[in-house]
């Protein structure tokens, strides 16, 4: 009688062991292929992060190249502004000194003013019997006349070129001031990108951080479960010799029973 409950015993044991066996391979099979997707999952979404970085950091690069191109401009606009402002002034000083002069003429003042031809008419008649006869001092004042025209025309020519130079240059200098404006919009409009770029990186790099330190993780517990694992599957000596023996037999058993179901050939 106690050999029979030993063997009904044995046979409940047998069964739960095989049932528990099945559950456990179940169990460790889902699991196994939780870590495989998780992991998979943690892999694309690293991959995707790094190529954003990368392409985030060539961003950067190719807008701080174009901050410093902006730059370089509007430093040469400001600095033909200021030759501009310069060259303005200079003709502001030579038209000045011109309309000074002019308006000495115009108020009688002309003594070093007229220049040589008044000097040289008179030198025309001091060789002369008289000097002072109408003929001569009507030739005199129409030598004087001639060369105050002259000084006069040349003045005009004078301020005339001044006004057409400095219409050119104020023209330039509007040119430069719009160029220059527009640089500064675009510096505006690429610094603001340089801004949305620089966040882009820290929010990137932020993110592939969390998410290798959760790759971390999921790998050393995957690790730490198969050492453990590896540890338990560690068989005593007595089990590893009764298990293979049986499965030995088991195996010679089942070719056996393999030949003699073969059919007999005359």
């Amino acid at each position: 009688m106690d050999i029979e409950n030993r063997s009904l015993n044995i046979g409940q044991e047998n069964k739960i062991a095989g049932d528990k066996t099945v559950a456990l391979v179940k169990e460790f099979e889902f699991l196994g292929q939780t870590f495989k997707k998780s992991l998979a999952f943690k892999e694309k979404v690293r991959s995707s992060l790094i190529e954003q970085l990368a392409d985030l950091k060539k961003q950067k690069r190719e807008n701080d190249q174009r901050l410093e191109t902006l730059e370089s401009n509007v430093k040469i606009y400001d600095e033909n502004l200021l030759r501009i402002s310069a060259n303005i002034e200079e003709l502001k000083a030579k038209e000045g000194a011109i309309k000074n002069r002019y308006e000495s003429l115009l108020h009688g003042s002309i003594e070093g003013q007229v220049g040589q031809g008044g000097a040289e008419s008179s030198k025309q008649y001091d060789g002369t019997a008289d000097a002072s006869t109408l003929e001569c001092l009507i030739q005199k004042r129409r030598d004087f006349l001639e060369n105050l025209n002259g000084n006069f025309e040349r003045m005009d020519d004078e301020l005339i070129t001044i006004e057409k130079l400095r219409k050119e240059i104020l023209t330039a200098r509007d040119g430069i001031e719009e160029k220059k404006e527009q640089a500064l919009q675009k510096k505006e409009m690429v610094e603001e990108r340089g801004s949305k770029i620089k966040e882009g990186l820290q929010r990137v790099s932020s993110e592939l951080e969390k998410t290798i330190e959760e790759e971390k993780v999921i790998t050393d517990g995957l690790f730490a479960l198969l050492s453990r694992i590896e540890k338990c599957m560690e068989l005593s000596a007595e089990t590893d010799r009764v298990l293979f023996s049986a499965l030995t037999a088991a195996e010679s058993k089942a070719c056996c029973e393999k030949e003699e179901a073969l059919p007999v050939v005359e």
